[in-house]
């Protein structure tokens, strides 16, 4: 994402996947691996204020007062942070409500979104099982009937 810094000058670019391939072709012949920084948009210093042992330094850090492209990063020589962003992206569930006007559309939006969500996020890959998954969400579906809330009807499962 291009930003604009107080001062006015801009950071970042956007790749296409093309010049992301050459990126890639240029570093295999030099023999270099191209690894991508670990970055979650402007939460990485929020995250690192609460577990400084995520970081590289794994000194104390204050949460960020305003936007702006910071030298403090998750250590990708950490495999805590990898255990950690394996919790954390594994279970984020985003409703971004910019368009959403009303409580019922927030709903719709949600359910059974988060019934799924939970799904895949708390059952152990080996026990993950699509068929059984039809029959325990048709139990929460009427619970959400019973409670009035508005949601969408996905046929693939209802059927």
């Amino acid at each position: 994402m291009v930003r604009d810094y107080e001062d006015g000058q801009k950071y970042g670019k956007i790749y296409t996947q093309d010049e992301i391939k050459e990126i890639v072709r240029y570093a295999e012949a030099r023999h270099i691996t191209v690894v991508p920084e670990i970055e979650m948009l402007g939460h990485c210093v929020a995250v690192l204020a609460a577990f400084p042992n995520l970081s590289c330094t794994g000194r104390k850090f204050e949460v960020a007062a305003k936007w702006g492209v910071f030298e403090d990063v998750y250590c990708a020589g950490n495999d805590e942070v990898f255990d950690f962003l394996g919790n954390v992206i594994g279970v984020q569930g985003c409703l971004w409500t910019e368009h959403i006007k009303t409580e019922g559309e927030a709903e719709l939006m949600s359910f059974p979104r988060m019934c799924e969500l939970s799904e895949v996020a708390w059952t152990p890959q080996n026990q993950k099982d699509f068929e059984g998954y039809k029959q325990r969400i048709k139990i929460y579906l009427k619970r959400l009937d019973i409670l009035g809330v508005n949601y969408y009807r996905e046929p693939e499962i209802l059927h």
